[in-house]
């Protein structure tokens, strides 16, 4: 059973799409008015720098291409479109993915059938996943925490363990200076904290892997920095758990909003 939940986790394909900082307390926006951390009209796109490391430093820089459209209905759930082009030296990577933006937060549609329909009747019948992945909520206040994305084994009735499990909590407000292509620019950005925990064994401790992210009002997410797992699994739907030792860097340099 342990060799079947390790090959969930390193199989799932999450649909997802997802400097120097100076900490302050943070501002509360004019009366009515709520900042927008997610634009997402039809056409907004995003330029990424992308710097990958380890232990013994740089091991891979490349850029990260994002593009909003359309819309399309899943399940009667209307969500838009986003695709993803990943060129990381002569290796570039495309994939399309599904979102919708709520006035509390930011949700990707995750497609098990894939997996789950693989899976013996016996552990497919004790699984329960989320249907969809909250990687951003826009009311970011001091104390918000949530939970992102969620897998559930039951082992017998009554007894359940997450081998799979990411949460997010908000950390600070952060001054921020951006080295665009049109120009350096200074953003205020609210700066959230992810972690992820796995365990293949309920009996053994879980491991837990961080990455931080940095979202502006009106433009979106600017920065995202930390362990690669928990990086690409919230940017880029990969989850490896063999790159554990990596770090990933995701910048932004260029951005359009209509």
């Amino acid at each position: 059973m342990l060799k079947i939940l390790k090959q969930i986790i390193i199989s799932i394909t999450i649909l997802v799409v997802l400097v120097s900082c100076t900490s302050k307390e943070p501002t509360a926006p004019p009366s009515g008015q709520e900042p927008d951390y997610f634009p997402n009209s039809d056409g907004t796109n995003y330029l990424f720098t992308i710097t990958e490391s380890d232990s013994t430093g740089i091991l891979r820089t490349g850029s990260r291409y994002v593009f909003y459209y359309g819309d399309t209905l899943i399940n009667s759930t209307s969500y838009k479109f986003q695709k993803d082009s990943v060129e990381m030296g002569i290796e570039i990577d495309e994939r399309i993915s599904n979102f919708r933006k709520s006035e509390t937060g930011v949700f990707y549609f995750i497609d098990t059938s894939g997996f789950a329909a693989a899976l013996p009747d016996t552990l497919r019948n004790r699984m329960t996943i989320t249907s969809e992945m909250q990687t951003l909520l826009l009311l970011l206040a001091k104390g918000s925490f949530w939970q992102v994305f969620k897998l559930t084994i039951t082992l017998q009735s009554g007894i359940t363990y997450a081998p799979y499990r990411i949460t997010a909590s908000y950390v600070r407000e952060e001054d921020v200076l951006l080295h665009l292509v049109s120009g350096d620019l200074n953003v205020t950005a609210q700066k959230i904290k992810y972690e992820l925990e796995y365990r293949f064994d309920p009996e053994e401790p879980s491991q837990k892997f961080t990455s931080f992210s940095w979202v502006a009002d009106k433009i979106g997410i600017i920065k995202m920095d930390g362990n690669a797992i928990v990086v690409n699994t919230i940017l880029s739907g990969e989850v490896s758990l063999d790159d554990s030792s990596k770090t990933v860097t995701y910048v932004l340099i260029d951005y359009n909003i209509p």
